[in-house]
């Protein structure tokens, strides 16, 4: 039995020519709420316009001095009352709508964002915002490249969409043919970002996660022949908790 969890991995900004070189820190692919601690009082650069950048925005600007969003497009990405509460929010910049990322300054500590205004490359367009953290939300990819090899020229493939995302159980025909979170291969199961409709929070993988274990024992307890070493850290651990049955 296999469990695919391999995650989603983050967009990267195309930076022009010779503007590649990122700063070792202050340059985030993600938003956490413990992230926040570190933030507090200082000024936040959110490089994104959709639902992941307006969720990170509101998050920082709790502690934050001051949050300001780079967006290209603005607010086109992002749900309606996510839009309502960032405009609200006093503490909330969205003057960089209409702009994109030219560099980011800084040796090994950033210091500061150029931007410039979309499709501009005049130096009149470019404005430096000093900060020393910057969060870039512009979506991401599942990393799931791999699984699309197969592994002889008879074997199968892990069925998935256009855009790579793993399909499972109910997204799979016939329905009904297959425990949840088991992929169109027998015995191989995923979890977490790299699925069909995923929202890429951490706490819905950790519960899918714990979900597809339960699945994979009662697939292992339906063929015999499949060994499961109950004396593992893993099984242990997840016994503890419940997770699978006693």
């Amino acid at each position: 039995m296999i469990l695919l969890a391999c995650g989603s991995k983050p967009h990267t900004l195309k930076l022009a020519k010779g503007k590649e070189r990122i700063p070792n820190r202050g340059v985030y692919y993600s938003a956490l709420p413990c992230d926040q601690q570190r933030e507090k009082g200082k000024t936040v650069v959110i490089i994104g316009g959709g639902d992941s950048a307006g969720q990170a925005a509101l998050q920082f600007a709790e502690r934050s001095s001051r949050v300001i969003i780079v967006a290209r497009e603005g607010f086109d990405a992002m749900s309606q009352a996510l839009q309502d509460s960032v405009r609200k929010n006093r503490k909330i910049n969205t003057d960089y709508f209409g702009y994109e990322v030219a560099e980011f300054i800084g040796e090994q500590q950033l210091e500061a964002v150029m931007v410039r205004k979309t499709g501009g490359d005049k130096a009149s367009s470019r404005r430096q915002i000093k900060t020393t953290s910057a969060y870039v939300l512009i979506g991401g990819d599942p990393d799931t490249a791999w699984v699309g090899h197969r592994a002889g020229p008879h074997s199968e493939r892990v069925a998935q969409t256009r855009k790579h995302y793993i399909k499972t159980d109910v997204y799979l025909r016939p329905h009904g043919t297959k425990l949840p979170f088991e992929t169109s291969l027998n015995g191989v199961f995923a979890a977490g970002d790299v699925r069909v409709n995923s929202l890429r929070r951490v706490g819905q993988a950790v519960g899918q996660g714990a979900a597809a274990v339960a699945s994979m024992e009662r697939y292992a307890s339906n063929n015999p022949r499949i060994l499961i070493d109950k004396k593992s850290l893993a099984y242990t651990r997840f016994h503890v908790l419940a997770l699978t049955s006693p």
